[in-house]
């Protein structure tokens, strides 16, 4: 609910004069394109567009407060700075990306500004600040030194992304209590920070390095509540943590318990691994940080810097519900004429960029990370990007300067995600939580209990045995691998050398299973790959969903995303997804809203081989059985760490 309490208070922020009717409608715009979310945490429309309406008085009363026109209003700022005036003059952005190499500091600030302050003595200024809103009803105690402290530190962020030093104050609006409050950044809270920041950085450089984890807290009425109780439980315990040292008492012994000294040393060895390729994939990350012409060359970027080609800019509605902004950006010392699509693809130059990755655009001049988004097309003269949002520069007074963008030299880096390295861990833990179907997933992979097969053989009168029998175009060890598949009570291999019809395969599994009324989940770690398998369903009439990226998803299937359907309610969702048997999504896309209360009969994994275990486990979790197709004597798992054994199709 604060996400799009968030969104609907800046929409506001955008308009010169907000009003009533504006905000009503911009809530109406936002449930449209929430209903996922909504779906996702079983809210209705009318309940939620309820709350969203009876917050825009007090929204209303803010901008009559302080956005440009107001009389200015009155705002503390603590003991020492007192009462100033306040008047939001300018809205320079909104969820705006800020990073901060020399603090190793990053994060999203929900409103930067412009405002005018008048002391009480006399005398006005304009400064450059954040704007923090809370929706929550917390609006003291710890909950209040924690909303203090995110404003420092976004006026760090700030400093770093704007070049300038002088942004020492910001304000925080709290919704519920209709109370906007002054910070004033003094020199021994942002010490006080960052030494609580290393101290956090430290624990993590330790765990990764010698998985050294710190105590647990031992206070049973702050563990009991918190969402990380399972995982925090379990990385104690198999790092030799037991119930004194926990604190929690029974509570500690219910919840890792049924863990073995096997489950312990599959976890730590996993983790270790995890732990190897994420600090490689740092090192990439690193690259972005550092000054350009240390890297300029480097593999993991592109090869040179580029200048935006303005001729070009458009947006285009993506989805249906959302636009994106289309920037072309071309090689330096190249004309925009030369830069034409007859032009070969970038797959075959020496860096690692392809069209559908996420980048990060940075500037020759000193500007990081300025904006994110996706490749659209790619070749050796240009890269087109596709952003959310109008690509501006920091501190820039209006989003039409097009002068100063095009002034720049631009930097293109891949966005190596640590959110990857995050989901891989959650699979790893909720492998040993105890719920059932993790549970029985555990006991195949971990304790490598051996799958079962029906041993009655398939049933004559079964339609999905009547239908393979019908086709005669398949070979032996086709039809010995469907009838393996279908005898399946808990997963079966296809091992298959390329060019055997793996893929045609795998179509007449699902065909085979749906005449059974199974559920099935499509699963690849590639888009490519499941996008190839869902065109060949697709052409033999088969209905299914696809989840993910607009821009990453095959065009001849992106019709079948619920995003870009005339989807209008929440309850059309869930009937959607409770009619379709058929989902198509990437290993690391599982976790996406709609597919929060689905579960499956069938997991179908493609190029098994090239996952590694703790990625495969996610769609796996999803399934009551699950099937794996590849051959591990191809490409092995796509990572940076060499290592013989790290996925789960061997």
């Amino acid at each position: 609910m604060g996400t799009l309490l968030h969104q609907v208070f800046q929409a506001g922020l955008l308009e010169d004069v907000p009003s009533r009717q504006f905000l009503e409608q911009h809530a109406k715009e936002v449930l449209l394109n929430n209903l996922e979310s909504l779906y996702a945490c079983g809210a209705s429309e009318r309940s939620t567009h309820s709350i969203l309406i009876e917050a825009i008085p007090k929204m209303l009363n803010w901008y009559k407060s302080f956005m440009k026109g107001s009389k200015s209003t009155n705002v503390d700022f603590g003991h020492t700075e007192g009462r100033k005036t306040v008047e939001v003059t300018e809205m320079m952005d909104i969820e705006e990306m800020a990073w901060a190499p020399r603090y190793g500091l990053k994060g999203i600030i929900d409103a930067s500004v412009i405002s005018r302050v008048n002391s009480c003595g006399g005398g006005s200024y304009d400064k450059v600040m954040p704007l923090e809103f809370k929706t929550g009803k917390s609006t003291s105690g710890q909950s209040a030194m924690e909303h203090s402290a995110q404003v420092i530190l976004y006026t760090l962020l700030m400093s770093e992304r704007y070049l300038n030093t002088d942004i020492d104050m910001g304000l925080l609006y709290y919704l519920h209590t209709d109370q906007t409050l002054g910070i004033k950044v003094k020199r021994s809270d942002l010490i006080g920070l960052m030494m609580r920041r290393n101290e956090l950085a430290s624990e993590i450089l330790k765990a990764s390095f010698s998985q050294s984890f710190p105590a647990m807290l031992q206070s049973p009425s702050s563990c009991t509540g918190c969402r990380h109780l399972t995982s925090c439980t379990i990385y104690h315990k198999v790092h030799g943590g037991n119930t004194a040292t926990s604190g929690l008492g029974d509570l500690f012994d219910n919840l890792v318990n049924h863990l073995s000294v096997a489950h312990h040393n599959f976890l730590k060895h996993w983790d270790r691994l995890i732990d190897l390729e994420a600090r490689t994939s740092q090192v990439k990350k690193k690259e972005i940080l550092l000054p350009l012409h240390y890297n300029s060359g480097s593999k993991s970027s592109a090869p040179s810097f580029y200048v935006l080609d303005m001729k070009n800019e458009h947006s285009v509605d993506s989805s249906g519900k959302s636009k994106r902004y289309i920037y072309n950006f071309v090689r330096e010392k190249m004309q925009p004429e030369a830069a034409g699509h007859s032009e070969p693809q970038a797959e075959s130059l020496d860096f690692n960029l392809k069209s559908g990755d996420c980048v990060v655009l940075s500037t020759q001049s000193g500007r990081i990370a300025v904006a994110n988004g996706s490749i659209r097309d790619i070749s050796r003269s240009h890269i087109t990007v596709s952003l959310s949002r109008r690509l501006r520069l920091p501190g820039s007074s209006s989003l039409l300067e097009q002068g100063d963008l095009q002034r720049e030299l631009w930097r293109i880096d891949k966005d190596e995600f640590s959110s990857s390295f995050a989901t891989m861990r959650f699979n790893l833990v909720q492998l040993f939580s105890q719920k059932p179907q993790n549970t029985k997933l555990r006991k195949l992979v971990v304790d490598l209990e051996a799958p079962r097969f029906d041993s009655g053989g398939l049933f004559s009168q079964d339609p999905a045995l009547s239908y393979i029998q019908s086709l005669t175009s398949l070979n032996n060890d086709q039809q010995r691998s469907l009838h393996k598949i279908l005898a399946a009570k808990d997963y079966a291999l296809i091992l298959g050398m390329p060019g055997t019809g793996k893929t045609y395969t795998m179509v007449h599994a699902v065909k085979s299973l749906l005449m059974r009324g199974e559920s099935i989940l499509l699963t690849s770690y590639t888009n490519s790959a499941i996008d190839n398998l869902l065109m060949k369903l697709k052409a033999e009439g088969v209905d299914f969903i696809r989840i993910g990226r607009h821009e990453a998803v095959h065009p001849d299937v992106r019709a079948n995303c619920l995003s870009t359907t005339e989807v209008q309610s929440v309850d059309a969702i869930k009937t959607r997804m409770e009619q379709v048997q058929v989902v198509g999504v990437t290993c690391l896309g599982v976790y996406h809203p709609l597919l929060a209360h689905k579960k499956f009969d069938t997991c179908i994994m493609d190029e098994a081989g090239q996952i590694t275990l703790p990625v495969s486990l996610g769609p796996l979790m999803l399934a009551t059985k699950f099937v794996l197709v590849g051959d591990h004597y191809q490409l092995p798992p796509l990572i940076q760490v060499t290592n013989p054994l790290v996925f789960l199709f061997t």
